[in-house]
């Protein structure tokens, strides 16, 4: 099915052009004395001058934050290392924080609306690159620009940047995923495009990281000068009503001079530099160091198989660079696994995938555009609901 433009679309006030009269009246400033506070964000989403501005313009960028609101924010989470000892974190200069991910095809339009929502307040650019074949290596069509032409991503064209991948015949899977990533890396230009203490983001599409997670790399230092993270997140089957718990190779995070460097968590034995040490990113996520809120809310959510619902569920079954599932074995074509789906697996996912349960999650502990336009997630939020509505 394709993504019904109509119904993608957001209806997002426009932030007026205006000259304030006081630093103390500016939105940024209001929204940081919020935050210092221990109040949520105020909701950057519905602000499209704050997530339609390229990061050269970006109004929030070019704010300095005040000490306490820096102290505050490298308080809020906790790094620790593989012992489950804490790793030091101090205020910073804001960091640029970069993007980047694969997209596979039209049935992650919904995934890919949640992840620009959540993450284009505080990112500065996003790279996602896209194959001319699918998972087992049959040729395909590019289908990202089709899908970005929807009004519904115009707050965030100005900072993504798409990257076409032509793969060879005869590679397929992971293989194919780091000829992706290396190829998308050779464009980025990572040797010479970006400053050593910039902030590089390597995970799948559907791996939201949280604006409070962002905020942390943006503006804190861990101590010993490397993150070689990872970040706390919950795996969400078929939507947000469904999970088995902590997603253990959740999105790594490190900065450019670690890349530069070959000063990499998983390559000490033989040292990669540049774009090589990027494609190996793409198959090892073992990062020893993991982010994570100190009173445990979520700052990152899996939302793994939501999809566009049982056509997306049924498609990415037979194309999964991880084998068909197993509780969907029985299937051997698309359109009997999405009935199937619609009409008997969706009424109760746990019958059939043992190592699901239901959710309990509250308000605040989701990214705040599935609260405020709920109708633009319908298969995210299938079956869902918050403990403190």
């Amino acid at each position: 099915m394709e993504p019904n433009a109509s119904t993608l679309q957001l209806h997002l006030p426009v932030f007026g052009s205006r000259v304030l009269s006081s630093p103390y009246t500016h939105p940024c400033f209001q929204e940081l004395m919020s935050l210092a506070a221990g109040l949520h964000l105020l909701r950057l989403f519905l602000l499209a001058g704050f997530i339609a501005r390229s990061s050269s313009t970006d109004e929030c960028a070019q704010l300095q934050l005040p000490d306490i609101q820096k102290a505050s924010i490298c308080e809020s989470l906790q790094l620790l290392d593989k012992e489950g000892k804490e790793i030091g974190l101090s205020p910073r200069s804001p960091a640029k924080l970069i993007d980047t991910f694969a997209f596979v095809d039209k049935y992650e339009t919904e995934e890919l609306l949640l992840r620009l929502s959540e993450m284009s307040p505080l990112v500065d650019e996003f790279h996602i690159v896209e194959g001319d074949r699918d998972s087992q290596g049959r040729k395909k069509a590019y289908g990202l620009e089709s899908v970005l032409s929807s009004k519904s991503f115009d707050p965030f064209r100005a900072k993504i940047t798409s990257h076409k991948a032509v793969i060879p015949e005869g590679m397929n899977g992971f293989d194919m995923q780091r000829l992706q990533n290396t190829i998308m890396n050779k464009q980025m230009q990572v040797d010479n495009s970006y400053d050593p203490e910039d902030v590089i983001l390597y995970g799948d599409l559907d791996e939201i990281v949280g604006q409070d997670a962002l905020r942390t790399l943006k503006h804190c230092r861990p101590a010993g000068g490397m993150w070689n993270a990872r970040v706390n997140m919950t795996s969400y089957w078929y939507g947000l009503a469904w999970n088995n718990g902590h997603w253990k190779p959740s999105t790594p995070v490190v900065f450019f001079r670690q890349v530069l460097e070959g000063n990499l968590f998983f390559n000490k034995d033989k040292p990669l530099v540049g774009p090589a040490a990027l494609l190996d990113m793409s198959s090892v996520h073992k990062p020893p160091n993991l982010l994570r809120a100190r009173d445990q809310r979520p700052i990152g959510w899996h939302v793994t198989w939501s999809l566009d619902g049982a056509a997306g569920v049924a498609h990415k079954n037979f194309l999964s660079a991880g084998g068909v599932r197993p509780w969907f074995s029985q299937f051997h074509d698309e359109d009997s696994l999405r009935h199937f789906v619609e009409t008997e697996f969706y009424a109760d996912p746990s019958k059939y995938q043992h190592d699901i349960h239901r959710s309990q999650l509250r308000k605040k502990d989701v990214p705040q555009v599935l609260v405020e336009h709920p109708e633009l997630f319908p298969n995210i939020l299938r079956d869902f609901h918050f403990i403190d509505s």
